[in-house]
């Protein structure tokens, strides 16, 4: 019982201590409620409840596309997309802290310091988002495919993986995926990924402690005083135990030049260690497969025949790697993003069209360069053909390109893999969502507002106005996803399909959209007298029997122009210049 009061004592005086303490970060930090992860599970609140709790996923039953429509709605309600407001003030944020460190020694103050892993952990949880949304309305629909720990396989859904490796031939999720709710998802998320820092940062010490010729306990508690402050005075148990990740919460912003000047470890050693524990760890925990485009695969992605903790791409691997070099204070100026593209030759690739044209170029590969004083440290690199993307622009601000090409990836792989999926209403939706998150990301990274974001109307929804012929101005972008045959031959009850009459009733906005779709006819005629919609376009002209003649003038002139036949006769032998009298 003393003990205990001792303990809790003890406790008190560490939290009471920390709350004076400045620049510490570790991606599962609850200790405040404008972090991250607080901020993600206030939105996970906002998401259904299911009839089994808040579990994210069951075998798909009901009226799935009432689900869909609902989780649609919340995805794009102001109240959760607060939280991309949020997440991306912090990517573009460029202002510094004065870190604060409280030591045995004293209080240590180091000012001018910037926030790169506060910038690199928002794009690890807006990748986590995104990925989420996606996969909860592809999944939702039509189940996903789990593997177990004791690789055991359910199969629900056939859809083949976009980047099929020869074994897994389908997308696999761990089964940790359908045991656990929203919240335990999110804090699973965080959890792994300190942990691998946790995992890390025990790997790196251990290989800077070879360089200190003392017993290894010795070593390890000497590194770690220069490393991190030593309140409470840890033990070399605290540094074996990977379930300790707070730890490495706060790191001395000077820290390799601490191990210089106390211990004697040469820069460029610290540099060389660095390079061989990242590519460590990720032999040891990681698995690549091309299809973890994001961190929500990285995270709970799975193997048919592989155990590994981690799944991802060259993708998920940069950000990680840049989340670690910037946990590690490397500045910011010295890292940049490398994109490669391999096979030039044969243009754009087909699946990359969100990130092609967010970068305005082609690429299939990434890798990461880090510029440091004792030279570069590189990884994955493999075609000498390559662009660089400065993290920092020479505003000092973090490049909105770069965080465009590590999530828009996200947008490519979800719009390429429903592909094997028919064209229905879920699949229309799907694809304008990703459409809409894609412009919401851009206009925050612009720093205007959230783009207005319309309820997505069902697919006989759609149909019903143009059966209407007088579509509501924001359906128009709809029109593409209606099959062309439909808008060519569904007439009214007049006979008049849709493009006579917005041709009649002077409708320049419908038209312009209507002349823009592949496979649009300009000479279908009515069925009830043979017009064309030249001849709607025209009737009456002289006589001013419509007010919007100057629209009129321009719809003749441009449905001339697009290869109209101005020869055709209606029933009554009138080409459309007759039919101005009319």
């Amino acid at each position: 019982m003393e003990y205990i009061q001792k303990y809790k004592k003890y406790r008190e005086k560490y939290k009471k201590l920390l709350s004076k303490l400045n620049g510490g970060y570790f991606l599962g930090d609850k200790s405040h409620e404008s972090f991250f992860l607080p901020r993600i599970e206030r939105n996970l609140s906002l998401f259904p409840n299911y009839p089994d709790g808040v579990q994210l996923f069951s075998k798909p039953k009901g009226d799935r596309m009432f689900d869909i429509k609902k989780l649609i709605t919340i995805f794009n309600s102001p109240e959760y997309l607060e939280l991309y407001q949020h997440l991306i003030n912090e990517f573009l944020d460029n202002s510094t802290y004065t870190q604060r460190l409280s030591t045995t020694k004293g209080l240590i103050e180091i000012p001018g310091v910037y926030k790169y892993h506060i910038n690199f952990g928002s794009i690890i949880f807006l990748s986590f988002m995104l990925e989420l949304e996606l996969f909860s309305l592809v999944h939702i629909m039509n189940g996903y495919n789990i593997v177990k720990p004791n690789m055991t396989t359910i199969q629900n859904e056939s859809c083949p993986s976009i980047f099929p490796d020869g074994v897994n031939m389908f997308r696999f999720y761990k089964s940790l995926i359908s045991e656990n709710n929203i919240f335990s998802l999110s804090e699973i998320f965080t959890l792994e990924l300190d942990r691998l820092f946790s995992f890390f940062m025990r790997r790196l010490i251990r290989n800077l402690s070879k360089e200190v010729r003392r017993p290894i306990k010795e070593s390890v508690l000497l590194i770690l005083t220069e490393i991190i402050p030593d309140v409470p005075r840890f033990t070399y148990e605290d540094y074996q135990d990977n379930e300790n990740i707070t730890l490495y919460k706060f790191i001395y912003v000077n820290w390799k030049i601490r191990l210089l000047h106390h211990l004697g470890i040469q820069i460029e050693t610290i540099n060389g260690i660095i390079e061989m524990t990242i590519n460590e760890i990720q032999d040891k925990d990681a698995q690549y497969i091309a299809e973890g485009t994001g961190f929500f695969s990285f995270i709970f992605l799975g193997h048919i025949k592989t155990q590994k903790r981690h799944y991802g791409s060259c993708i998920t691997y940069s950000i990680l790697e840049f989340y670690i070099m910037s946990r590690l204070h490397t500045n910011g100026n010295n890292m940049k993003l490398i994109l490669e593209n391999q096979d030039p030759d044969n243009g754009p690739h087909e699946y990359w069209r969100y990130t092609q044209d967010a970068l305005k170029n082609n690429f299939n590969h990434w890798s990461t360069s880090f510029t440091l004083i004792t030279g570069n440290i590189n990884f994955r690199s493999v075609d000498p053909q390559k662009t660089e993307v400065s993290f920092i622009k020479p505003d000092t601000s973090p490049n909105e390109l770069f965080l465009k090409a590590l999530i828009f990836p996200i947008f490519d792989s979800y719009n390429q893999y429903i592909e094997c999926y028919g064209e229905n209403e879920w699949k229309r939706i799907i694809k304008k969502f990703i459409d809409n998150r894609s412009r919401i990301i851009n206009s925050l990274l612009n720093r205007e507002p959230i783009p207005l974001i319309t309820d997505i109307p069902s697919y006989q929804e759609i149909r019903t106005e143009l059966k209407n012929y007088k579509p509501k101005v924001e359906y128009l972008e709809y029109l593409k996803d209606i099959p062309i045959d439909e808008i060519n031959n569904d007439r009214n009850e007049y006979g008049q399909n849709l493009l006579y009459y917005s041709a009649r009733n002077g409708n320049i906005v419908v038209v312009n959209a209507l002349i823009d779709l592949p496979g649009i006819n300009l000479n279908i005629r009515t069925s009830r007298d043979g017009s064309t919609a030249l001849h709607g376009a025209a009737f009456g002209f002289e006589y001013n029997y419509f007010k919007n003649q100057h629209y009129r003038t321009h719809i003749i002139e441009l449905l001339i122009s697009r290869g109209a036949n101005e020869y055709i006769l209606n029933n009554r032998n009138e080409n459309y210049r007759q039919n101005m009298r009319m």
